[in-house]
């Protein structure tokens, strides 16, 4: 256990403790001016070396040690492998699978080092290691463990974001069929979010976390969780519309790849690239890396997986294409990408390749196709249990009963649509179902409804990404419309 007892010269924070090092540094030195100080630390980087003096009461080593010494050996282990985090903290499971710990074990530790002040919890269930501290924890890390202990420790907090992040996206159901990533390293025990609001919470929490972890994993070539870490971060980019982001972490999983020698990694890297520079609306650059994902799977081996990384591709581009107003090259890919999934002969294949090619359909002006198409893809999401991707195709539907002025039918199906987006907490696809909701009852000439489905849209959206969601503008344009035509019709 760890030994909750204080030393006489109880060890304040990290910060008042640096602050009482530099004055007294200044004090034990009258006639240096502070100016000298204050060079002395940039030069060192305001670091431990910066403030170390004569003075075993002031020097932060020596008074951090007061504390480290006094900790049992697993306290003490679990003090040092926390510099192998790279924050800006971290939560009980998380630690758990570092340290390869039970989790009740792990937050007894925690607790007890808290009390003696070695770890800070800025919020219940989250620790961080002031800047100080970390570098103490660092050199005794270095001199302390193995080379192979602090390896096996990074793999295993590597493992755990890789892992919770990849059940969380599966659980969310965007993906049609996720890579595995890969065996899990022994001790490691990653979280299992139980729904799409807890997967929603998890991201959000930890979005800071997975950004340095990444990087860790970029500068270190760590080259498999470059890759793996990215296919996690880019579900949550794309959801999030933050593409240049998603560019910077496909961009460094993309070199990774190359450095593995994986192809088909390569050619998932360049598939997502093309989608979040059409998001931007950077139509060479998405087309480009569209075009070389397509030419690295049509030349590999004719196998089942291949086949089914050309049906993705094929849909993908359909879907970039479509971003970029090109329909009638969108429907071709899609409906090459239909082709392909029926030779596949598996229903999950063909049933993304029928959405695209009834969104597509309508918007040619062929919506008794897109009605078509639409119901077939629906039947076949239901027999897959996809419901996010149905609900994708319940708004196609809707769209193209719209179309051919059903608009109860279409007001039905964007109302099923939304609710499965409410339920998995999809923001971006909530403003979208309902806008179209909103659309839909102008086209009925309900003008208040129109304004409260566009001004619910507008209350649902929070956070970061408020301001940035591409939709939210179409729907200030939308309200704006109505106020002008309310007004026009007061002067009457």
């Amino acid at each position: 256990m760890i030994s909750c007892e204080t030393p006489s010269s109880s060890p304040p924070v990290a910060l008042p403790l640096a602050l009482a090092v530099i004055a007294a540094r200044a004090v034990l030195n009258p006639t240096f001016p502070l100016s000298a100080v204050a060079g002395e630390l940039r030069e060192t980087g305001g670091r431990l070396d910066a403030l170390t003096t004569l003075d075993t009461g002031t020097d932060p080593r020596a008074v951090f040690s007061w504390s480290y010494r006094a900790l049992d050996e697993p306290a003490a282990r679990l003090f040092r492998l926390l510099a192998l985090h790279p924050g800006p903290d971290i939560t009980v499971p998380a630690v758990a699978s570092l340290v390869a710990l039970p989790l009740a074990r792990a937050r007894r530790l925690l607790t007890g080092l808290a009390q003696v002040r070695l770890v800070e919890q800025p919020a219940p269930g989250r620790y961080t290691l002031h800047d100080l501290l970390r570098e103490y924890a660092t050199g005794l890390t270095h001199e302390e463990d193995t080379r192979a202990g602090r390896d096996a420790a990074t793999a295993r907090v590597l493992d755990h974001y890789v892992f919770t992040g990849h059940a969380g996206n599966r659980l969310l159901d965007h993906e049609p069929r996720p890579v595995d990533p890969g065996p899990l390293t022994p001790g490691t025990v990653p979280e299992q979010p139980r729904d799409p609001g807890e997967v929603a919470r998890w991201f959000t929490a930890e979005q800071h976390v997975l950004t340095r972890l990444f990087q860790t994993a970029v500068a270190r070539r760590l080259d498999r969780y470059v890759t793996a870490l990215g296919r996690v971060l880019k579900e949550h980019l794309n959801r999030h519309e933050r593409w240049s982001e998603g560019v910077e972490v496909l961009t460094s999983a993309l070199e990774a790849a190359r450095r593995l020698g994986d192809r088909d990694e390569q050619g998932r890297c360049l598939r997502m690239l093309g989608v979040m520079h059409g998001e931007m609306g950077h139509g060479d650059e998405a087309m480009i890396h569209l075009d070389r994902a397509t030419a690295l799977f049509d030349d590999a081996p004719g196998d089942m997986d291949n086949l089914i990384e050309r049906v993705r591709t094929q849909y993908t581009a359909s879907y970039v294409l479509g971003l970029l107003g090109r329909d009638a090259e969108a429907l071709e890919r899609a409906e090459r990408a239909l082709e392909l999934g029926r030779e596949t002969g598996d229903p999950l294949w063909m049933s993304d390749p029928l959405t695209a090619v009834a969104k597509f359909h309508t918007l040619l002006g062929r919506p008794e196709q897109g009605i078509a198409h639409s119901e077939e893809a629906i039947s076949v999401f239901q027999g897959l249990n996809a419901p996010w991707r149905e609900a994708m195709c319940w708004n196609n539907l809707g769209c193209a009963y719209g179309a051919v002025g059903q608009h109860r039918q279409a007001l039905a199906s964007h109302r099923r649509a939304l609710t499965v987006f409410e339920e998995g907490h999809d923001r971006k696809h909530v403003i979208k179902s309902l806008t179209y909701i909103g659309d839909t009852h102008l086209a009925m000439g309900d003008r208040p409804a129109a304004r409260a489905a566009w001004t619910r849209a507008l209350e649902g959206a929070d956070g970061p990404e408020k301001e940035t969601f591409e939709g939210l503008k179409d729907i200030r344009a939308r309200l704006a419309a109505l106020d002008t035509e309310a007004a026009g019709a007061a002067h009457v």
